[in-house]
């Protein structure tokens, strides 16, 4: 059992390990544990009962305020006795719903995870829930879709419940069974976007500005731009506007999205993009009012910035 858990984890730990060594410059460093230490102090396994320091101002306010004040309630608020109040208040009645399409699928459980413990073989598939069960309540910051990785091993046991429960039932059970199954399965079917059409897969589509955002900037003339998009008083710090997800170079997307760091540090992006895509149009996007101001050509924008950066040096 260890060898395959061991043989079957390898892929991953080693992509993991090259992957924290391309970000960091150390397998021991995952990009996340250094912008958390940069960032976010005070977020990791364990508790503390000392106070996490204030981090350094980062470059853009809206990771300060995130952190102050989303972030820090939950570190000051870990402490073991806290941690059992969120997992039988919070997760425990809500796990079956966040890792299964329906509530129902739930009563296929017991008998799953009976006849995976019966052979040996098969119970490597429950080390992800033991894993998670021990090691999650160490991390003081609990939100529902953090629970979707278990979702594949949710789904396993309750297939396997399904296959099993009928042979161990007698004859005039398994009638019932089967009707039992009909409904998730429908309520599975329906959940789907193919039936669903207010089905949304992005979890902070729930923010109305990130609706607003994506239709003004649909509204934009044709033709490549960049975006900056402004931070500024009563804008909310959870909603992220700046990302790519549209190409896989972000240098492709027809609209590059840019935090806007004030002209002085704009001029880099200024330069590149001046060389990279000279036909490009810049655009000011001040959060959280909507307001989409043209800046012109990435040329010209460049030549103004090196012309105030002159003037100042002067």
């Amino acid at each position: 059992m260890l060898a395959s858990l061991i043989l079957g984890a390898l892929p991953f730990v080693s992509f993991q390990l090259l992957f924290n060594f391309g970000v960091t410059g150390s397998i021991a460093q995952t990009p996340f544990g250094l912008y958390n230490t940069m960032y976010q102090p005070g977020v990791g396994l364990g508790f503390s009962s000392v106070s996490p320091p204030t981090p350094p101002t980062p470059a853009v306010v809206q990771k300060a305020l995130f952190y102050k004040d989303w972030v820090r309630p939950f570190i000051n608020g870990h402490t073991p006795h806290q941690t059992w109040a969120t997992w039988k208040e919070a997760l425990a009645p809500g796990l079956f719903a966040l890792t299964l399409p329906s509530i129902l699928m739930s009563i296929f459980l017991p008998s799953g995870v009976w006849q995976i413990l019966r052979d040996r073989r098969t119970r490597l598939v429950l080390m992800p829930v033991i894993g998670f069960l021990m090691i999650y309540p160490l991390y003081p910051i609990w939100v529902p879709h953090y629970a979707f990785v278990l979702i594949p091993v949710a789904a396993t046991i309750a297939a396997v419940g399904v296959a099993t429960l009928p042979r161990v039932l007698p004859a005039r059970w398994r009638r019932c069974v089967t009707a039992m199954l009909l409904v998730p399965v429908a309520y599975t079917v329906a959940g789907l976007p193919q039936f669903d059409r207010l089905a949304i897969d992005d979890f902070f589509y729930r923010y109305p500005e990130i609706l607003q955002i994506e239709k003004n900037l649909s509204q934009l003339p044709p033709g490549r731009a960049i975006v900056l998009f402004r931070f500024g008083e009563g804008a909310e710090p959870q909603v992220e506007p700046v990302y790519n997800v549209q190409t896989a170079w972000p240098d492709d997307a027809e609209v590059i999205r840019a935090h806007d760091l004030g002209e002085a540090r704009n001029q880099a992006l200024y330069s590149y993009y001046a060389r990279m895509a000279p036909d490009r149009t810049v655009y000011r996007y001040s959060r959280p009012g909507g307001v989409v101001t043209s800046l012109g050509n990435v040329v010209l924008c460049r030549d103004q910035a090196e012309a105030v950066k002159a003037e100042r040096a002067e």
